[in-house]
């Protein structure tokens, strides 16, 4: 055969290759355009975040408490594995400016974003719908809590899932990290286990596991295992404890709160949130995926019910159900690419995708130009004030929000927290900041400072024999509305003794 016969059979892939390349390097530029442009969004609008008390917590429990005593006992009060605390210790302790938090924080945020733009199975317009979602470009990567983990974490835990039968072990170490983030973090690592354990012993294929990899898959589960015994010890909640104390087991209660969660976990909109859910739950189970998103998922709305419950944690029945797409996806249909029902299904899960997407690229927006604009705390100005007056000034202090200024000084300077020791709150049942307030007005002390949280009345207090001299302005935006206030209101005395 001629080389004139071949040209012509030849034509058509050469056509394909010369139309594939150009589109794959869009495609990837794209990607890196995009992963550039959240790295630099991200550490702009971080700088200009004002950290709250949760993100001042963190860093006070790592600078002025001991590791025995946080791993031993402090941890049980905050209702959280130490993951995070231990790494911020070591700069905290060092003496690292306040500032430091904020640095770790968005790092492993933009180490998640480089993993999903990098590994992501998604269309490249649900890739990055994922990287400028809330949960993702803002209130887990500015707001430096503990929370900061998980899409790093889950993104790495969804590359892990296909290889975990053949080699487990990194797949369990991502399971352990995941476990010591949170307690949210512990639930959804326990139940990605599970189902990996069924899976382990029943599995798909019906392939025959070696003697070397049985023995890998006992002991990680082992010592995973172990570890979240460790945990669940470490987090067992103390009698005296006042954050979270207490169940609700009113199946009635979880029926209210568990669609309310789910809810506003995914759009906010019950029928986007519901609709997505419905379509997904389609695709998972044509892809043996559905225990892997239900279970978990299960796990989160019982805790919430059952235990408590804040805003903060929306972002993490988001991620699980990200994760389980990310898996479904490259997982693909039992039966292959074959059946117009798969096809139909995967183009269900993309819309639902889609829909909630679009939802939370509004919500981010909505809350990074507000974060830009306006102060979301006003510790940083309280503090920056704070540290301009007599080191002899007798300062006292009324709410626990006020704590969040502490981390700028290098002291506790509020003699009626920890009396004078110790900067961070101590979630006890003991008398807090917060039911203190005629005992510092009958203290008279030089200086007090007044947390305002309440945006329900504006509230503006005032205090008999004082006069205000310095207001410090703050709203917490969340999604797409300001849903508490962070103000700090300072007096002095008024020329008048109280009585």
């Amino acid at each position: 055969m001629t080389t004139e016969t071949l040209r012509p059979a030849l034509r058509p892939s050469s056509r394909a290759l010369a139309g594939w390349l150009p589109a794959a390097a869009l495609g990837t530029v794209l990607r890196l355009v995009s992963f550039g442009a959240y790295a630099v969004v991200v550490i702009a609008v971080a700088q200009r975040h004002e950290p709250w008390f949760d993100e001042a917590q963190a860093w006070l429990l790592a600078r002025d408490d001991s590791l025995w005593h946080l791993l031993s006992s402090q941890m049980r009060y905050e209702g959280s594995p130490p993951l995070w605390h231990l790494l911020l210790m070591g700069p905290a302790k060092l003496g690292a400016p306040y500032a430091t938090i904020t640095v770790i924080a968005v790092a492993i945020a933009i180490a998640g974003a480089y993993v999903l733009v990098r590994h992501s199975p998604f269309p490249l317009p649900l890739t990055l719908g994922v990287l400028f979602s809330f949960v993702v470009a803002y209130q887990y990567a500015v707001v430096a809590r503990s929370y900061v983990l998980l899409p790093l974490l889950l993104f790495l835990l969804a590359i892990a899932w296909a290889g975990r039968i053949r080699d487990p072990w990194p797949f369990v170490l991502i399971l352990g990290l995941l476990a010591s983030t949170s307690t949210h973090g512990l639930l959804v690592a326990g139940s990605v286990f599970l189902v990996h354990l069924l899976q382990v012993w029943r599995p798909i294929d019906k392939v025959p596991l070696s003697v070397p990899v049985r023995r890998a898959h006992l002991r990680s589960g082992v010592a995973f295992m172990v570890l979240c015994g460790l945990l669940v010890l470490e987090l067992w909640p103390a009698q005296d404890q006042s954050l979270g104390s207490g169940f609700n087991l009113d199946p009635m209660h979880f029926l209210t709160v568990a669609p309310a969660v789910l809810r506003n976990a995914l759009a906010g909109d019950a029928f986007i949130a519901f609709a997505a859910v419905a379509l997904s739950a389609w695709w998972f189970r044509r892809t043996r995926t559905l225990l892997l998103w239900a279970l978990p998922t299960l796990a989160l709305l019982t805790l919430a019910a059952v235990k408590y419950q804040n805003q903060w944690h929306d972002g993490i029945p988001f991620l699980v159900w990200v994760f389980a797409l990310w898996v479904s996806l490259a997982q693909g249909p039992a039966g292959g690419w074959g059946s117009r029902l798969d096809s139909w299904a995967r183009s269900g899960a993309y819309l639902a995708m889609a829909a909630v997407l679009v939802v939370q690229a509004g919500w981010w927006w909505q809350t990074v130009r507000h974060d830009w604009t306006y102060p979301y705390s006003g510790s940083r100005q309280l503090a920056a004030w704070l540290e301009a007056q007599p080191a002899s000034a007798e300062l006292f202090a009324i709410g626990f929000h006020s704590l969040a200024a502490l981390p700028y000084l290098d002291r506790n300077v509020y003699a009626n927290n920890n009396g004078g020791g110790a900067a961070y709150m101590h979630w006890s049942t003991s008398p807090r900041l917060d039911d203190d307030i005629w005992s510092v007005w009958l203290a008279e002390p030089d200086i007090i400072v007044w947390s305002v949280r309440s945006r329900r009345a504006l509230m503006d207090p005032a205090l008999p024999g004082y006069e205000r001299v310095a207001v410090f302005e703050g709203d917490m935006y969340w999604k797409n509305r300001a849903i508490e206030r962070d103000a700090y209101y300072v007096f002095e005395p008024a020329g008048m003794q109280a009585p």
